[in-house]
């Protein structure tokens, strides 16, 4: 089937969640022994990609309602109570609480290796220099001997 000129089948599939993340999570999240079947598979990760669908459009609902055009965690977390899937409201913030951090050490670690790249540099240069002017000085002892012999 078409629609806009675009196959159903084909738009369809380029919205598939990844399968080896679908399967990492599933993994994750049972005890080790458990063994899932291959269409039971399928059936998360097509019920996650719902679930994702759903909790945007609610997102969008409450993203609307505030006047605003780009959708923001509040607008997540009201779609998550909306939805009544309120506990992952605060598992939610805490996950993102702790990510922002984690960033922002990522930030600070590669801010602080690049002024460590700069030093390193600087002081290689100040080597180069001092180097260039050892040898001078020693070109220069060396002519002020000759000259003076």
């Amino acid at each position: 089937a078409e629609y806009g000129g675009v196959s159903t089948k084909m738009s369809d599939e380029a919205h598939e969640l990844p399968r080896a993340v679908v399967n990492r999570i599933i993994k994750q999240a049972l005890p080790e022994n458990v063994q899932v079947a291959k269409d039971a598979k399928l059936a998360i990760a097509k019920a996650a990609k719902y679930f994702i669908h759903y909790l945007s459009s609610c997102s969008n609902d409450f993203c609307k309602s505030c006047n605003r055009t780009t959708i923001g965690v509040n607008h997540v977390y009201g779609a998550l109570e909306e939805l009544e899937f309120s506990i992952f409201v605060e598992k939610l913030k805490t996950f993102l609480l702790e990510y922002k951090k984690e960033q922002a050490i990522k930030k600070s670690n590669k801010t602080k290796a690049k002024q460590g790249d700069y030093l390193k540099s600087s002081k290689d240069l100040d080597k180069d220099d001092v180097d260039e002017k050892e040898k001078e000085s020693g070109d220069d002892s060396k002519q002020g001997t000759t000259n003076q012999s």
